[in-house]
């Protein structure tokens, strides 16, 4: 088995994907962005009202 160089780019990408989790389904992917929006909205209405 011939044994190729790896870029070192290449080995922080593939760690940070693991490590992010992106083998999530796009359903639950789609859900957490919109819940995070929904969250960042409500805190910039709370804080205006005050």
């Amino acid at each position: 088995m011939l044994q190729q160089r790896i870029h070192m780019r290449d080995q922080v990408t593939n760690r940070l994907e693991i490590i992010m989790g992106d083998d999530k389904p796009p359903f639950i992917e789609r859900l957490e962005e919109f819940a995070t929006s929904l969250l960042f909205i409500a805190i910039i209405i709370i804080l205006v009202r005050l």
